[in-house]
Parts: structure tokens; sequence; C-alpha cells
């Protein structure tokens, strides 16, 4: 799957919303480089592909983009569940990313925004086939493969269908997971959430999400949009032809465009092999660090406590 890039129209709509110009990117990227390599806690051995897409993704903010980059690269050693070990080839990987889909769609909105689908796959009412750390490594690899590749967008669109979701999936999932989770996807990438929409929202899923919005910032819960409708609601929110046939759109079936997006992020193995080696040296952070590691423990038990009415 290749992503399409921006026309040239949207390209100045995105570097004109964050006040950017192409000579000032080239300069900003050196800079965040020059300061990354100073940082003797970190690795340094980032792409300028890379950093650039932090430097759009902050809104030109170059301290912004280092406080970003460090959390990016902290999580390596404060979250190894997400990063320590995720070969995309790996065969017990593939196998659970079996149970769910999550799609890049290759088009872009005219505002200038990539648009995801997250769901799961209708699968026996079994606990076991939800892993959410695997789910979190398949959706923050797949950032890491867009950063490489998609370094101009103005934002993101997330589609999450709740069709298929069980109460005993839900139930597999433990809060500390789920918070770190939410730190490194929310609060660690150089991401604009623009819309969070769920489409077949269920009782199932409602008492989970009000717990998930206490963990989350409140601009990000704002962005959040919630209907018991199917596919049809999304035509106010994204160009139906962009999305896949079984969403009424014409960008092919969810199987091909999942299967596609999932060649892709393997054809990156050789980056990841090498990502898993990255590490940040605590013992070595500055004093006047721009970043602090956040304390992400502290919330203990899952969801089997909920009771459904």
């Amino acid at each position: 799957m290749e992503l399409t890039p921006p026309t040239k129209e949207q390209l100045e709509r995105i570097f004109k919303d964050i006040n950017l110009n192409s000579s000032q990117l080239q300069r900003d990227t050196k800079s965040l480089k020059d300061w990354l390599l100073s940082q003797p806690h970190l690795p340094h051995d980032l792409d300028d592909r890379m950093l650039t897409t932090f430097i759009v993704g902050c809104k030109n903010s170059l301290e912004r983009s280092k406080q970003i980059l460090d959390a990016y690269l902290s999580n390596r050693t404060s979250c190894p569940e997400f990063y320590s070990s995720r070969d995309p080839c790996d065969p017990t990987f593939r196998q659970r990313n079996k149970f769910f889909q999550y799609i890049v769609l290759p088009g872009m909105t005219p505002e200038g925004y990539r648009v995801s689908i997250y769901r799961m796959n209708p699968v026996p009412d079994d606990g076991n086939d939800f892993n959410l750390t695997t789910n979190a490594i398949k959706v923050l690899s797949s950032y890491d493969v867009r950063f490489h590749e998609d370094n101009y967008w103005a934002g993101d669109i997330i589609i999450i269908d709740c069709r298929h979701f069980t109460f005993r999936q839900l139930q597999a999932v433990t809060l500390p997971v789920l918070k770190k989770y939410v730190h490194c996807g929310n609060e660690s990438l150089p991401v604009r959430y623009k819309k969070i929409i769920f489409i077949n929202l269920s009782s199932i899923i409602e008492p989970v999400l009000s717990i998930v919005k206490r963990i989350l910032k409140q601009k990000f819960v704002q962005r959040m949009i919630t209907t018991t409708e199917d596919y049809p609601f999304l035509f106010d929110h994204v160009p139906r032809e962009m999305l896949p046939d079984e969403y009424g759109g014409s960008a092919g079936q969810v199987d091909s465009l999942n299967d596609s997006w999932q060649q892709k992020v393997e054809s990156y193995q050789e980056w990841f092999l090498q990502d898993m080696k990255r590490k940040v040296d605590e013992s070595k952070r500055p004093e006047k660090s721009v970043y602090k590691p956040k304390q992400l423990f502290g919330i203990e038990g899952s969801f089997k406590t909920l009771t459904i009415d």
C-alpha cells in the first residue's frame, strides 16, 4: 500500500496552518537533530525524515518537538512491553493480529487529514483472543512506518468500529497497560488527533469508555464522537470515496486493505529490529531535561468488576 501524498494545495494549507515554510523546516530539522545529538541519554540515529515529522506534527514548535521526541524515545525504556519485542514478521505477532484489523486508509481528506479504521474481527466470545499489548504494538508500529513515509499531514481521524467487541475481550484489558497505551499514543507522538469516531457503540462499550475518558486529556475527550449508528454516520466526517467498500466507499475491501497495510509494516522489519536495540540511559539524563518520564503505574486491576445493566 502506498499512502497518497498531499496535493500542492493541501501541502500549502498544511504549512500555512502552522505558519511554516520549506526553508524554515530545513533549519528547524537541523536544529532538532543538533539538539538530539547533544542529549547524552538519548539514541542519536533517527533520520531527518522522522525529525521532519516531529516538527510538522508539533505545529512548528521546536521546543514541543524536543519534548515529544524525548518522550517518544524514552518510552522504549518506560514501556518495554510495546517496544522491546515488535518484530512484525514474528509468527506469534502475526497470529494475534488476526483477531483485529487496523488500517491506515491510502487517501487524504481535503483538509489534509489521514484516516484510520480499527475494528475487531468476529471471533468466538473468548477473552483469550484479545491482547491489548499486541494491539498497541500494531498501532504504534504503524505510526513509525508513517513517520518514514508520510511527513506532511494536518491531523488524524480515527474510526473505531465497535460492532464485534465482546465483554470478555474488554475484561481482558488491564488498566496499567491501558494507561501506558494512552501515554504512548496520545502524549508521545507528533500526531494531532482531529476526531475519534466510535460507531456501532453498544451498552458493552459505554461503561468502559467512561473509564477510559478519565485517563485521557480533556482536549482529546472533546474530540471523541460516539454513535450507535452504522457506517453511514461517517459520511458527514470523511469523504465517502475514501472509505472501504464495506463502509459505503470505494477504497477497496477491508481485508485487502488490512493485508496490504500489514505488508507495508512488515517491509520495515529491519528498522524495527534495529529499533528494539534503542534504549534511553536515564542515568545520563540532564537535570534540566525538556522531558521527565512519567510515573505510569498506580492503577491496578482490569475491567472485570464492571457491571452492565
